[in-house]
């Protein structure tokens, strides 16, 4: 799958899916993050929700460097070398991180050798050559394509785009979706 997937959800059970689209260039999707990431936190808690993270690369026009390929090549890496056992306490570090110094539209964006700082300050090692071989770079490629969107952030419950209101309409439209245990 294209999307990083976080849930406490028993095994064998179905969560709600809630898929987060975002581009770590899109200052759309840095305030989605600031204004909505204590619900999706909280979400992630809720052992009937599957969280579903999906970087891609929207806003590679808006980079000098195609710093939206870049980023999520790098988010990437930090999933693959740290989250083999479930564990994603270190990539949403990263992710956080990537949001918290988000470049200015236009410019040349992070490089890769802050890109792996950022990666290190989270707790992901020896993986520079990773990121700077764009590893993921296909990944990434057919990511962007499979999201099919018009803009970033995109939400979508169980795969229905949701219009992003408030928090708490988000948090009521996902727990509305979880089926009454029969």
């Amino acid at each position: 799958d294209s999307a990083y997937r976080i849930t406490t959800a028993p095994a064998g059970t179905t969560p709600v899916n809630v898929t987060l689209i975002e581009d770590f260039q899109c200052p759309a999707c840095r305030q989605f993050e600031e204004q909505f990431g204590p619900v999706i936190a909280e979400l992630r808690q809720n052992p009937k929700v599957a969280v579903n993270y999906m970087p891609i690369a929207f806003l590679d026009r808006m980079s000098s460097t195609n710093y939206s390929s870049r980023s999520a090549n790098a988010a990437a890496c930090v999933a693959e070398s740290t989250a083999k056992n479930g564990d994603w306490t270190t990539w949403l570090k990263f992710h956080d991180l990537l949001y918290a110094n988000q470049p200015e539209e236009g410019g040349a964006g992070l490089t890769d050798d802050q890109l792996n700082q950022f990666a290190n300050q989270s707790g992901a090692q020896n993986i520079k050559q990773c990121i700077s071989d764009q590893q993921f770079g296909g990944f990434v490629a057919d990511a962007t394509k499979k999201a099919n969107i018009t803009s970033t952030p995109t939400v979508r419950i169980n795969g229905q785009d949701v219009e992003l209101t408030t928090p708490e309409a988000l948090r009521d439209a996902v727990l509305k979706a979880v089926p009454n245990p029969q």
